[in-house]
């Protein structure tokens, strides 16, 4: 009777610390909103797959001139959106001349840095500049990643490229890398179409040539030497004029 009574009294006392366990838990801050689920997943159980499912990511070679990264060649704060859900704050860099992603993956301290799998990403702000993937938003499978500039009756993207070559010295060779290059395109109705000179605007927009030239001379915009923000200005009055 007495072995009966003992058995029983632990059986209570293991059920009182269950529930008193489960009271605690309870009691806990838990995560409410989807970032903060995320976070708290990633916390616990490493980066999100769709991030990371790519290959671990290659290191530029020390003997280097130049680098082949878009505005810089330090990690940057973007935010990410993959599968229409959105990273933010993740540090990246995109090379260029690969047209690929870099990654640093906090959690995974034996493989920090990963080049991300092109397949997943719809686009990646990068500061003020948005990285859109072409082949999701035009079916341009060569075109690979741009960046948006203008969206209004028409959509224009920028294709950054750069490549690099191979320099000696009596003891060493190195990589120097050249100054990257931008090629515009625009997209009317669907149909993305490629814009290498001055010319190949002007003949696009034929019945308004005469008002874009001038408005290119009074704004000293010089189509091959342009940067974005030019072109911007540029495009967005061939927009208003031939809308008109």
């Amino acid at each position: 009777m007495k072995l009966a009574h003992s058995y029983f009294l632990k059986i209570a006392f293991l059920i009182f610390v269950l529930l008193n366990s489960l009271n605690v838990f309870s009691q806990k801050s838990i995560p409410a909103t989807k970032a903060e689920l995320i976070k708290f997943a990633e916390k616990r159980y490493g980066s999100d797959d769709r991030l990371i499912n790519g290959v671990i990511g290659q290191t530029i070679r020390s003997h280097v001139e130049g680098h082949p990264f878009f505005l810089k060649s330090e990690w940057m704060r973007s935010d990410l959106y993959i599968h229409g859900e959105e990273f933010k704050n993740a540090l990246i860099k995109y090379n260029i001349e690969l047209d690929e992603f870099l990654f640093i993956d906090n959690s995974n301290y034996g493989t920090p840095t990963i080049t991300l799998n092109s397949l997943f990403i719809d686009s990646v702000r990068i500061e003020n500049h948005l990285i859109i993937n072409a082949e999701k938003q035009f079916n341009q499978y060569s075109l690979g990643f741009a960046e948006l500039i203008y969206k209004g009756g028409f959509m224009a993207i920028l294709k950054h490229k750069t490549n690099h070559s191979i320099k000696y010295t009596d003891s060493y060779e190195y990589i120097e890398y050249n100054k990257p290059t931008s090629t515009l395109y625009i997209s009317f109705n669907g149909n993305l179409r490629e814009f290498k000179k001055k010319n190949d605007l002007l003949k696009h927009f034929y019945s308004y040539r005469k008002d874009i030239s001038k408005f290119m001379h009074q704004n000293k915009i010089n189509f091959k030497r342009s940067d974005a923000q030019q072109l911007i200005l540029l495009l967005k009055y061939c927009d208003e004029v031939s809308s008109n």
